[in-house]
């Protein structure tokens, strides 16, 4: 067997190890994992990719609808031959733990072609251990899909011979998982073009524009819009909740929002920039390693500009997207990891001494946190699991039809638990506009505390006292 597989299925064996503990943890302390799983549960129980939650009001349609135009659709789709052996979240979340461990090994055979044996062995080393790619990764969220396509396409690129068209058919795989793997193409096809490879360009696209294409035609069928998605409603407010709770939603453009907001928003760019700059250079991300990157050759960085535009780009995004609630122990994946390529390179031309300093350092320091996060994480209990939600749903699993519709200001705890069509409540309702909303989105029952906006609805069915809630039927 080559010394390099051997040493992939020590990192694989290493990275799912030390994952082990997280299986059966809180694998949604971010409700996007339900709103990821809805559309998959739904094809698995009715074979319809239809979506029963509803987390804002841009979209004037009862539940159910297609929910093309929302999240990008590419992780939702992986999940269903998954769900199809298994309904377990538990099931997919060890699902995950195993493609990042597999992503450790395609980590090492990626920069074996950039740096010598060892230092790649470490990168994928320090990727497998690092704090907040572990504890991360017991969410049901697209990162590890996203990375596993991304490592993959490289890799069809820099086997020799190359392959791109199944670089172009993974890349295209990674855009349907998240919209920005659009920051890797360009600066590929940009590669390829100055350095004269024509056909490898062409080959590329082609087949990522007809991975692609079914997507976006569906898109245009549905939404009469190509590139339709959520996200990019994310630049007409001040912070992306006043999309679930005010009812109806902000109508101001996103060129007309910026033009009435542009100074709070460069002030509130600058600060997220030096957020997640700060995050980036932490003891759970780069932490001292960030100081070997001042060491690597200039010319690496040019002949690789390719490995730096793209997370520097991934930064951007997330530093410069104002209305986004920050979770750099999450979104900062790949900066994180292609600039440790370049602090390797840094680090291979430093005295032996400063390069055992830096990664004992560094281990140790991962192994602490690690300790603490793997800890926290069999303590840290989901919402459906709370002891004041379980009067709820046990009361709408025995009173409520399964084609009723709920609204509550938790709806991802109501669809995950009921496998009712959840909604969203707002916050700013008055007795007009609970109207306008009930029938809009055609709501049987409603949660929430009494209040006036509640006044004229029927007298609640079901009270619980800690906390104040009721459910209230409209009709």
């Amino acid at each position: 067997m080559p010394k390099s597989l051997k040493l992939s299925l020590c990192l694989f064996a290493v990275a799912f190890l030390v994952r082990l503990p997280l299986v059966g943890t809180n694998f949604y302390k971010t409700p996007d994992a339900v709103e990821y799983l809805n559309p998959a549960l739904n094809f698995v129980r009715h074979r319809q990719l239809l979506t029963t939650l509803k987390v804002t009001f841009l979209d004037s349609r009862p539940l159910p609808y297609s929910p093309v135009g929302e999240r990008p659709i590419g992780f939702s789709l992986f999940l269903i031959p998954w769900l199809f052996i298994s309904r377990s979240p538990s099931f997919i979340q060890t699902l995950l733990l195993l493609f990042h461990s597999v992503n450790a090994a395609l980590i090492f055979l990626l920069f074996q072609t950039f740096i010598p044996l060892a230092y790649a062995f470490l990168a994928a080393l320090l990727f497998a251990l690092n704090p907040n790619v572990l504890i991360t990764n017991r969410l049901i969220m697209p990162e590890p899909v996203y990375l596993f396509f991304v490592l993959l396409s490289l890799l069809f690129l820099k086997n020799k011979p190359p392959h791109p068209a199944l670089a172009g058919f993974t890349l295209g795989l990674a855009y349907l998982v998240r919209p920005e793997a659009v920051f890797l193409i360009i600066p590929l096809l940009f590669y390829y073009l100055i350095h004269r490879q024509s056909s490898t360009t062409l080959k590329l696209l082609t087949v990522a524009l007809l991975t692609t294409l079914p997507y976006f035609f569906l898109n245009y069928r549905l939404n009469h819009q190509l590139f339709k998605l959520l996200e990019a409603n994310h630049f007409r407010v001040t912070h992306f909740s006043q999309l679930s709770t005010q009812f109806p939603p902000p109508s101001v453009s996103t060129a007309v929002f910026i033009n009435q907001h542009l100074p709070w928003i460069l002030s509130a760019q600058l600060n997220n920039l030096l957020l997640h700059l700060k995050h980036l250079l932490s003891f759970p991300w780069l932490g001292l390693l960030f100081l070997p990157l001042f060491f690597c050759p200039k010319r690496f960085f040019k002949t690789h500009f390719v490995f730096f535009i793209y997370p520097l780009l991934s930064f951007l995004l997330i530093s410069l997207t104002w209305s986004l609630f920050p979770e750099p122990e999450r979104m900062l994946l790949i900066p994180f990891l292609f600039l440790l390529l370049f602090a390797l390179k840094g680090l291979s031309r430093l005295p032996h001494l400063f390069q055992l300093i830096l990664v004992f350092t560094t281990l140790i320091t991962y192994s602490a946190f690690n300790f603490h996060r793997l800890t926290w994480a069999k303590t840290d209990l989901p919402n459906y699991l709370y002891s004041y939600n379980q009067p709820l749903i046990a009361w709408i699993n025995q009173h409520t039809q399964p084609q009723d519709t709920i609204a509550y200001i938790d709806p991802w705890t109501i669809n995950l638990a009921t496998n009712r069509k959840s909604v969203i409540f707002p916050t700013n309702l008055n007795p007009t506009t609970l109207s306008m909303f009930i029938n809009q989105y055609q709501i049987d029952y409603i949660i929430t505390s009494s209040s006036s906006a509640t006044a004229h609805l029927p007298n609640p069915v079901f009270i619980t006292s800690s906390p104040d809630l009721a459910i209230f039927p409209t009709h």
